[in-house]
């Protein structure tokens, strides 16, 4: 520093001009993180707005998990229908031997969860109709006939504000302090031509 000072390089133009920026980023940084460390405040109300306004977010809909057998016509499904109802077969092996879903017959059938609508209005209704761990009767669908057996339904469940209201306001908090700094970034940037390197 003293050796650079005593040969004049701070009196040249390039090097003066060079400084400054660097002073001017120091100091933009400087800015910044005071304003990461100041407190954002979130309001009740905002919290129960934002709430009200992503309901979505908030409620998990009715949920089916089944097994299903797939086939190419209706005397098959019928025919299938009748060995389960006689139990002559399980519904797992009846998917091994008779099933032409690709997709689930590997799996015993299974198509894990899913919401009522996901497969058409037809497939939510037999199942709608079952118990856990009983089959629909077969019926027709878009890409042949099937049989669902009913594993397990989960009702709607809907999450009341004060189980959700902290998340939510370290979330409005977060994006109040992004908004802020960004605003902030933007307005040095403007009024003085330069980037800042400002690292959070």
């Amino acid at each position: 520093m003293a050796a650079a000072i005593k040969l004049g390089l701070d009196k040249k133009s390039d090097i003066k001009a060079k400084i400054e920026d660097a002073k001017y980023n120091i100091l933009a940084k400087a800015a910044i993180d005071s304003l990461v460390g100041k407190s954002i405040t979130v309001t009740d109300k905002e919290i129960t707005d934002y709430y009200n306004d992503h309901q979505a977010q908030f409620n998990t809909p009715e949920m089916f998990h089944a097994k299903r057998i797939v086939f190419k016509t209706q005397k098959d499904a019928e025919q299938v229908y009748s060995k389960l109802c006689q139990k002559r077969i399980t519904f797992d092996n009846a998917v091994k031997e008779y099933s032409t879903d690709v997709f689930t017959k590997s799996n015993n059938g299974d198509m894990g969860f899913f919401t009522k609508d996901a497969f058409g209005s037809e497939v939510a209704k037999a199942l709608s109709i079952v118990k856990p761990n009983k089959f629909t009767k077969p019926f027709k669908m878009d890409t042949g006939w099937a049989i669902y057996m009913l594993v397990e339904k989960r009702s709607p469940v809907s999450m009341k504000l004060e189980q959700v209201k902290d998340n939510i306001r370290r979330m409005l908090e977060q994006r109040k302090q992004e908004d802020a700094i960004n605003n902030l970034e933007k307005e040095l940037q403007d009024k003085n031509k330069v980037t800042i390197y400002a690292q959070f």
